[in-house]
């Protein structure tokens, strides 16, 4: 069993003492998940106060719903796609920025597969806390689907049930959000060609 099968089993094992009525058993996904949940909460949402009150909503949620859980996928997967869906809603309602992850997708855009990993991008700590700095400022559907591919290390298919988009859909945005990216890291150093030379993102 891998350490990825571990982690699943060791949620399911949780939320069936949940279901038989450990109630207090939740707190454990709490602690388990609340960084991670804030991490997307605060990147869609952009301020601390919001994302916490996303989150407090969204374990509220998650809790009510648990008894429609299905013990055959992933919890952080069906958890995620709560937090991301309140988050979108708050945004609907209160900055009108949020659109729909495929609106604007034509089902047509080839993207190549290409591993971008923070940890591992930047040599310098400057670059790094620059790129951090940019995600945060890009729209919330680009921010919130590298939160999800970078910070919470999730695949393809994975994003895909979070979000309920295509995979397809998923490639194109995640290939027009590091476009984003690094065209803005780009401009802190002045540079203005189409693969800035050291920004590889």
């Amino acid at each position: 069993m891998g350490k990825g099968d571990k982690t699943i089993a060791t949620d399911i094992e949780v939320i069936k003492r949940i279901k038989t009525g450990d109630e207090r058993a939740f707190a454990i996904l709490i602690d388990r998940y609340k960084t991670k949940a804030m991490t997307l909460a605060f990147r869609m949402l952009k301020n601390t106060h919001d994302a916490e009150d996303a989150i407090q909503e969204s374990f509220i949620r998650a809790f009510r719903s648990l008894p429609m859980f299905e013990e055959r996928s992933a919890f952080s997967t069906w958890f995620y796609r709560i937090v991301y869906n309140v988050c979108a809603s708050e945004l609907r309602k209160t900055q009108q920025e949020y659109v729909y992850l495929d609106d604007d997708d034509t089902g047509n855009n080839e993207v190549e597969h290409t591993d971008w990993i923070p940890s591992t991008l930047h040599e310098q700590a400057e670059l790094e806390k620059i790129t951090l700095w940019e995600i945060e400022k890009l729209p919330a559907k680009y921010s919130g689907i590298l939160t999800l591919y970078c910070f919470e290390e999730l695949g393809y298919e994975e994003i895909s049930a979070v979000l309920q988009i295509p995979i397809g859909t998923v490639k194109t945005h995640l290939f027009r959000a590091r476009l984003q990216l690094r065209n803005a890291i780009a401009k802190h150093y002045h540079i203005t060609t189409e693969h800035p030379k050291g920004v590889h993102v």
